[in-house]
């Protein structure tokens, strides 16, 4: 399993196309592996070029490099390969001093946004199992949280918690070993919960964070108030 809290270049090369399926004919396969050597001769330059990378990644992006790609267009990694390690250990560093201010304030807990928070996550996706496994929901409620504290102007409301999914399982998918990621999401990938919290928990605090502040702006200078 990769270390989540590391840069995850550094396992580029231990990536290869997957083995094809009884239904994938040759030439599918021979077009897959071709896209995949290409993304990969993308990333592992010193410096990724953005603009290479977003045309490439405009007719879609394999699986197994999404979480790495998905954090480079969205601003999360730098691309310079040199910096990724300081980056990485600057948000870490930054992501704990806002665990402890949401989760260890003198107030105590913000019960109000606690108890909604509480209510929305079991409902997340239910028709998917990987959003009842505990360590999924324990994840959520504090990626949510967390959120709702550092943005007191919005807050935490209905529906966030369905924005923050997607992030949560492409990242998470870097912790699937490589000949398990095509099979269903299965709760002993997620164990120990201390590589859930520091890792996926880490990454998808940040990019949502990034993300949804970045539409906000947007949205601001397109209809000010």
């Amino acid at each position: 399993m990769n270390d989540l809290t590391g840069d995850p270049s550094i396992v580029l090369d231990s990536i290869r196309p997957p083995t094809p399926s009884p239904t994938t004919s040759e030439s599918e396969a021979e077009v897959r592996a071709t896209r995949i050597k290409k993304f990969k001769s993308l990333l592992q330059m010193p410096v990724v070029p953005l603009a290479s990378l977003k045309r490439l990644a405009w007719n879609g992006i394999p699986e197994e490099l999404r979480p790495i790609v998905w954090q480079i267009l969205l601003g999360y990694l730098p691309c310079e390969a040199s910096s990724r390690a300081d980056v990485l250990a600057s948000k870490r560093k930054e992501y704990q001093k806002e665990v402890k201010e949401a989760f260890q304030s003198e107030g105590g807990l913000d019960q109000a946004v606690w108890h909604q928070i509480r209510i929305d996550v079991p409902r997340t996706n239910p028709h998917l199992s990987l959003y009842s496994f505990e360590a999924t929901q324990k994840a959520l409620e504090r990626i949510l949280y967390v959120w709702a504290i550092q943005h007191p102007d919005s807050g935490y409301v209905q529906g966030i918690n369905d924005l923050v999914t997607p992030f949560f399982q492409v990242f998470l998918s870097a912790l699937i070993p490589k000949r398990s990621i095509r099979e269903p999401f299965q709760r002993k990938f997620l164990n120990p919960w201390k590589r859930i919290r520091s890792g996926v928990c880490l990454h998808c605090s940040t990019v949502f964070r990034t993300t949804i502040s970045s539409r906000n702006r947007e949205f601001r200078e397109w209809w000010p108030l």
